[in-house]
């Protein structure tokens, strides 16, 4: 029958036409199987039409006679020759694994050699005598700028410098002014309470004055008949809460104050109001 026989058979879908011997050795021997599956890819790359009409399987000829032996010794022949083509491909191979020609995909990459790898990146160590260079060279410019500092800040300035200086401290002193003058306004609601005392406990304001002018810290002082701790808080114009503490005396001294402006303080019980008064304090 032979290879080409038997792979006429696998692509015309009638194996279980062939002659079992023939099927039982290529089962068997592992060279007739690749050579068969050798064939099957060659034909199926070539396009060869399974659906075509095959002449030895749908059109069976019975031979008889002395034709019928002269188609078993070319057979035989066949077999014979494709068998002694197997052992020598088998004797040149150095696998015993039946393969199988992969066809080329696009996907996969060309044969060029071994995939290179670079090599790991090693950092170069500098000589001592460059490392020295570039340490004096740091060194002298440190030195450059120091220098160049110092000029700058003891060379006189010129005209046009002075004159943009003293542009600039007037805008400040301008803006500290309009600052300032804010926060000396008056704040009706404690203007109207100013210097009364609501209660008597023969209460007796001894500092500060109504409007009284401090420069550096105040000290509040009293005379009252009452044995209990009294509270003083102080308040700025925008009635805000500087400052509040419980005395048990009759004096206070306070200096912590935000910035110069007007305020007002209270001083009262844990029940009740006794005594508003206000001060300034001055721009230094």
């Amino acid at each position: 029958m032979g290879v080409s026989h038997y792979v006429d058979a696998i692509r015309s879908g009638k194996t279980a036409e062939l002659p079992r011997e023939l099927v039982a050795h290529v089962e068997a021997c592992k060279e007739c199987k690749k050579e068969v599956l050798r064939l099957h890819t060659v034909m199926a790359d070539i396009g060869h039409d399974e659906a075509a009409t095959n002449p030895k399987f749908d059109k069976p000829a019975k031979l008889t006679g002395k034709w019928q032996y002269y188609a078993y010794w070319t057979a035989a022949a066949v077999a014979l020759f494709v068998l002694l083509g197997s052992l020598a491909l088998y004797l040149d191979t150095s696998t015993d694994e039946i393969t199988v020609a992969d066809e080329p995909r696009l996907d996969q990459p060309l044969p060029y050699g071994p995939e290179e790898t670079e090599p790991p990146l090693i950092e170069d160590e500098e000589p001592d005598e460059r490392k020295a260079v570039d340490r004096d060279a740091n060194e002298r410019e440190a030195v450059d700028r120091d220098a160049n500092e110092r000029e700058a800040v003891d060379r006189e300035p010129t005209d046009r410098e002075q004159e943009e200086q003293e542009a600039e401290d007037r805008r400040a002193e301008e803006m500290l002014r309009d600052m300032y003058a804010a926060n000396f306004e008056p704040l009706p609601l404690y203007e109207s309470m100013t210097a009364q005392n609501f209660r008597s406990f023969g209460l007796e304001i001894v500092a500060p004055g109504v409007g009284s002018e401090i420069r550096d810290g105040v000290t509040f002082r009293w005379e009252i008949r009452y044995d209990d701790p009294l509270i003083v808080t102080i308040i700025d114009n925008q009635g805000d809460r500087v400052h509040q503490s419980t005395v048990s005396g009759n004096a206070y001294y306070f200096d912590d104050f935000p910035a110069p402006g007007l305020f007002y303080w209270r001083l009262e019980t844990q029940e009740s109001l006794l005594y508003v008064g206000k001060f300034t304090v001055a721009v230094e």
